[in-house]
């Protein structure tokens, strides 16, 4: 058993202070990577996701954290958090290490800042909603330097998102944020310490497209990582056989069944479907995708 997440929110100043501390999901707090569905994300799990590996808590792997945001004018805002980093060898190494999510620290890691910068609008009558967000993470870890050997400080990562409504199917109080969406994405980490170390990412998104199933949301994501060329100039020394990248597209439906469940399917494909490394034998995915989600 393993803690999730315990956490403290509290606003100040009629909400343009927001506080909120305890043992925290970051991944989730931060960025807002599933606008367009979890289907889509890294198909290489928690460690390839360019946040993750920079140290940002995730689900299950959640760490003692502080984040305070500033909500300024216009929807603009400034969130900033401290917290101790995951371990830098990646999600397995803090689980075995942090089996029940409780311990303060692991093996090489340190502490980890993150800023996130943005201006987001709500879809309202009329308003089509707007979310643009760009972040820099540094981490005092100790990684393991694919450079130089050994291991050594001075990771850190950066990330540009922005999501924008351009339909809006039913612009009348409650039902604003039907519609269609698209979005990008841009991630990078220095591949010295980062096996993938780029991250590209365009989606086009509906949600509440039938009258009837407001809250359902269909999408289509198209992604590219980047491995760290020190992993694969390495891998190619040794005589094995290396990739310097992979592309995803995915197609997914979600519904939601009932209050707090909700369940996805989607179809997606990937090429190079294996970090770095391959076989003769290793070819292209074609793989039947499906979750559940409750919550409450």
């Amino acid at each position: 058993m393993s803690l999730a997440t315990v956490s403290y929110y509290q606003t100040f100043l009629n909400k343009q202070v927001e506080l909120k501390v305890g043992y925290l999901n970051n991944a989730f707090e931060y960025w807002g990577g599933f606008l367009a569905g979890n289907l889509s994300s890294s198909i290489f799990g928690p460690s390839g996701s360019i946040t993750v590996e920079a140290g940002l808590s995730a689900y299950a792997l959640t760490k003692p954290a502080i984040n305070i945001k500033v909500n300024g004018p216009g929807g603009l805002y400034n969130k900033f958090g401290l917290q101790v980093a995951s371990s830098p060898d990646g999600p397995v190494a803090e689980k075995t290490a942090n089996p029940t999510g409780l311990d303060w620290s692991t093996p090489n890691s340190g502490a980890l800042a993150i800023d996130e910068v943005g201006y987001r609008k709500e879809a309202a009558p009329g308003q089509l909603a707007t979310w643009v967000r760009a972040a820099g993470i540094v981490n005092s870890s100790r990684y393991v330097d694919f450079e130089f050997g050994g291991r050594n400080t001075g990771n850190y990562a950066a990330y540009l998102l922005a999501d924008r409504q351009f339909v809006q199917l039913a612009p009348v109080e409650g039902q604003a944020a039907r519609g269609w969406y698209a979005g990008a994405s841009a991630m990078f980490a220095p591949p010295q310490f980062n096996r993938v170390s780029q991250y590209y990412e365009a989606r086009l998104y509906g949600i509440g497209l039938l009258p009837s199933r407001p809250s359902d949301m269909v999408s289509l994501v198209f992604s590219r990582n980047v491995f760290s060329d020190y992993v694969v100039e390495a891998a190619l020394r040794s005589g094995q056989l290396a990739h310097t990248g992979n592309f995803s597209v995915t197609a997914a439906y979600y519904a939601s069944i009932a209050p707090g469940i909700r369940v996805g399917i989607g179809l997606g494909y990937t090429n190079n479907p294996t970090p770095v490394i391959y076989t003769p034998q290793t070819g292209s995915a074609l793989n039947l995708l499906a979750n559940a989600v409750i919550y409450w």
